[in-house]
């Protein structure tokens, strides 16, 4: 018991240690754990975000910086599909950010509130995951301590979020994207090591106008400020 005690612990060290190292485009463990036919999740998250921002050239953006507050209110159903586990998942974001930078040199912000794009996400378990209720997920999970799942599904976000075409910075993309995934989740015990692939492909922005205009960009509306 001590030995597999030590060896976790320095899996996880190894893992830490490594976490300055790994690049990913979300965060959304557990994504292909099964769940128990009939059961619904309701979910409320917050996330912040900050960082660097490059631009074309030709906008004359420098040095921009964006920080983001996003609140998440997410529901998760989950039922049988031809004998497999399955999940519905809808996501309803609310995001707060502000942007800072020069523009043609000169120091500027833009803020933004406003609902952001909605995600749908329809997720099918077609390998280690049957489809159960109540007693029967528990006594599969109990005689199952290590278990792999392989899973699909496909995401969508709906271009409804806040968006002025006027505007250069927007909350919302205004196009559809479809995002096609494959993902693995192993159990062994406690623990779940779980690898998700995905492809994204975006539909077309048929609003966006912001154009260059010698050195003004008045569709930029960007607010000038003092850096303090």
């Amino acid at each position: 018991m001590r030995l597999a005690f030590r060896t976790r612990i320095c899996v996880a060290l190894v893992c830490f240690s490594c976490a300055g190292l790994c690049i990913a485009q979300d965060i959304e463990p557990r994504r292909w754990t099964p769940l128990p036919v009939g059961m619904n999740i309701l979910g409320v998250g917050i996330v912040y975000t900050e960082g660097d921002i490059a631009f074309d050239p030709v906008l004359e953006l420098e040095d921009v910086t964006v920080e983001q507050r996003m609140a998440i209110v997410s529901y998760q159903h989950a039922f049988g599909l031809l004998g497999k586990s399955a999940r519905f998942d809808v996501r309803l974001p609310y995001k707060d950010a502000q942007w800072e930078g020069r523009l043609a040199g000169v120091p500027g912000t833009a803020d933004r509130k406003g609902p952001g794009d909605p995600r749908l996400r329809l997720s099918v378990n077609f390998l280690g995951a049957p489809a159960l209720k109540g007693k029967a997920y528990q006594a599969f999970r109990a005689s199952h301590p290590v278990n792999t799942v392989v899973g699909a599904a496909l995401a969508v976000t709906l271009p409804f979020g806040a968006y002025n075409n006027e505007r250069l910075l927007n909350l919302g993309q205004n196009r559809l994207i479809f995002r096609p995934q494959i993902g693995v989740v192993h159990t062994r015990g406690h623990w779940s090591y779980e690898l998700t692939g995905s492809v994204f492909l975006f539909g077309d922005n048929d609003k966006f106008s912001v154009t260059a205009n010698g050195n003004r960009i008045p569709s930029m509306r960007f607010k000038p400020t003092l850096f303090i």
